[in-house]
């Protein structure tokens, strides 16, 4: 447990860090991507990633438990505390591993406690494409779970189906670097959190 704290902790500190240079350009599907960048995973720590010559695969069955995540979302205090069976639930239903959205989770709005997404309650900052309702310029949700139902359906739905299964070919698309963003710093910082969490979690 005491690792896990400093697992989170450093996780938020680089998030919260990371919004004092937020990136206020809207992308397609959603909102504010965070502009900065993780140290990469070591090479002995990439091989907890599943990666291919295409890039690394969002797909696959969950490789965080339910209660691995409900602890992240508690010991950083979290609004979306009680969505980790969700997260686990929807990576089942989906085939979309589950420490993936929640890597997004983080990088969007440090899990709920920066930016529009506490409002919202919105994980992937979607924005709101006439698709009421909405606040502002993202989509609203009644709570954290339907956000994050709607995270995984975005992925399920509108990404995998025309080829973009993984992280380098996800992300361009979802945070575009015409909108200003940098896809190469969102693919570095969700592939830092994934090999973080499994380090933690024995994978």
């Amino acid at each position: 447990m005491r690792c896990l704290v400093r697992v989170v902790l450093l996780l938020l500190i680089f998030g919260l860090g990371a919004w004092m240079v937020i990136d206020l350009v809207h992308g397609s599907h959603r909102g504010p991507v965070l502009s900065f960048t993780l140290p990469g995973p070591s090479s002995a720590s990439a091989s907890s990633l599943s990666s291919s010559s295409t890039g690394t695969s969002i797909l696959g069955r969950p490789s965080l438990s339910a209660s691995f995540i409900e602890n992240v979302l508690t010991l950083a205090h979290s609004p979306a505390q009680g969505t980790g069976q969700t997260f686990y639930t929807e990576s089942l239903h989906t085939g979309i591993d589950d420490a993936f959205p929640f890597a997004f989770f983080l990088h969007e709005s440090s899990l709920g406690r920066a930016g529009a997404a506490t409002a919202t309650r919105n994980p992937g900052n979607i924005t709101c494409a006439h698709v009421p309702p909405c606040l502002g310029n993202f989509r609203l949700y009644p709570t954290w779970a339907a956000g994050v139902q709607a995270l995984y359906h975005l992925l399920a739905h509108e990404y995998i189906p025309f080829h973009r299964s993984t992280l380098e070919t996800i992300l361009p698309v979802y945070a575009p670097s015409s909108d200003g963003n940098d896809p190469l710093a969102y693919i570095a910082a969700v592939k830092a959190s994934v090999v973080l969490w499994h380090q933690e979690a024995g994978k």
